[in-house]
C-alpha cells in the first residue's frame, strides 16, 4: 500500500508529540467538555487518538467539516452516528450562519495540505488565513479562549506568485517593525531551500496579529516541519497556538482597546520568532535497510 500523506511516520510525530501534550494540558485545566472541529481526513486519526485511545474529547462534541461525500461517508461509518459532519469547503462553512450556531470551540485543527498563500485573483487576504481569521472572530464573539492547530504546505511551487507578495509584504514589515531581517533575506535566495523557514517566521505572526484584533492573548507554543516519508515533493509546517481571550473595558473605544493589544502583539510575534522549529525527520531515525549479503561458493 503507497503511504498515505495524512499518516506518514512524521505526521504521527506531530500528533503525539506536539498536539497531544498541548491537549492533555489544556484538558487538566479545562473544566466542562472539550467541543472540537476538525477536517479529520479519511481516516480520522486524529479523532482515534484523542477520542477513542486518550479519551480526551466525546465523539459527540466533535464537529468536522469535510468536503469530500465518501469520506464523509466513512467516517461516520467508523465513529458512529453521533460523530457530526457538516459537507462543505472551510471557506464557505465558516461564513455560515447555521455554522456559526455551533461554536465555541476549545480545540481547531486546520490540517491543510495546500499553500497557505496560494490565490487565484488577487485578494485582501488568502482564503485560508481568511477562514482562520473568521474562526477567530467566530470564537470572539463567544468570548472563549480556545488552542488552534494550524497545518499548510510549504514548498515554495504550492504558492504561487499573486501569493507570495503576500509573504513579501509581511517579510519587509518585520523587518521594517521587528527587525527581523532573515525572512526577507532569505526571500532574495533560493526558494527551495528557504521558503520553509521563511513561512515558519511569517505564517505565526499573522496569527498572532489576527488573534490581538479580536482581543485574544495569542501565543505559538509549536512549531515544526517535516516532509512525509522523506520527500523531497512535500514540506509540511504544522503550529500550535493558545488563544487566550482578553476582555476589555466597554467604555473604550475600538481604536484605543487595539493600543492596550499592540504591546503584547509584538512581544508575542518576537516571541514566535525565536521559537525553535523542530525538524520532525531528525527525530525520527532512518530505517535500516537489511542488506542480504551473497553466499560464497
Amino acid at each position: 500500500m503507497p503511504g498515505q500523506l495524512f499518516n506518514s511516520p512524521e505526521k504521527q510525530w506531530v500528533r503525539r508529540r506536539l498536539w497531544l501534550p498541548t491537549l492533555r494540558d489544556f484538558h487538566s485545566r479545562f473544566l466542562g467538555e472539550i467541543k472540537y472541529l476538525t477536517f479529520a481526513g479519511p481516516q480520522g486519526h486524529d479523532l482515534e487518538l484523542f477520542a477513542i485511545q486518550q479519551k480526551l474529547i466525546r465523539i459527540e462534541n466533535i464537529r468536522i467539516w469535510e468536503n469530500a461525500p465518501d469520506v464523509a461517508k466513512r467516517l461516520v461509518q467508523k465513529y458512529g452516528p453521533a460523530l457530526k459532519i457538516k459537507q462543505g469547503e472551510a471557506f464557505d462553512l465558516c461564513k455560515a450562519k447555521n455554522e456559526k450556531s455551533f461554536f465555541p470551540f476549545h480545540l481547531v485543527n486546520l490540517d491543510y495540505t495546500s499553500g497557505a498563500f496560494h490565490v487565484d485573483q488577487p485578494r485582501r487576504l488568502p482564503t485560508k488565513l481568511e477562514t482562520v481569521q473568521m474562526i477567530i472572530n467566530n470564537q470572539e464573539e463567544h468570548a472563549t479562549s480556545f488552542l488552534l492547530f494550524l497545518a499548510v504546505a510549504a514548498k515554495a511551487d504550492v504558492d504561487n506568485d499573486l501569493g507570495r507578495l503576500f509573504v513579501q509584504k509581511a517579510a519587509f514589515d518585520l523587518a521594517k517593525r521587528l527587525g527581523k531581517t532573515e525572512p526577507l533575506f532569505d526571500l532574495t535566495r533560493d526558494l527551495a531551500k528557504t521558503y520553509p523557514e521563511t513561512l515558519a517566521t511569517i505564517v505565526p505572526c499573522i496569527v498572532i496579529r489576527m488573534g490581538g484584533e479580536h482581543h485574544f492573548d495569542t501565543h505559538c507554543i509549536g512549531k515544526a516541519v517535516y516532509r512525509p516519508y522523506r520527500s523531497a515533493k512535500t514540506t509540511i509546517l504544522s503550529f500550535v497556538f493558545n488563544l487566550e481571550y482578553e476582555n476589555v473595558p466597554l467604555t473604550l473605544s475600538s481604536h484605543q482597546s487595539m493600543k492596550l493589544f499592540d504591546e503584547s502583539i509584538e512581544d508575542r510575534q518576537r516571541k514566535a520568532c525565536a521559537l525553535q522549529l523542530i525538524d520532525v525527520n531528525l527525530k525520527i531515525p532512518r530505517r535500516r535497510r537489511k542488506i542480504r549479503s551473497k553466499q560464497l561458493p
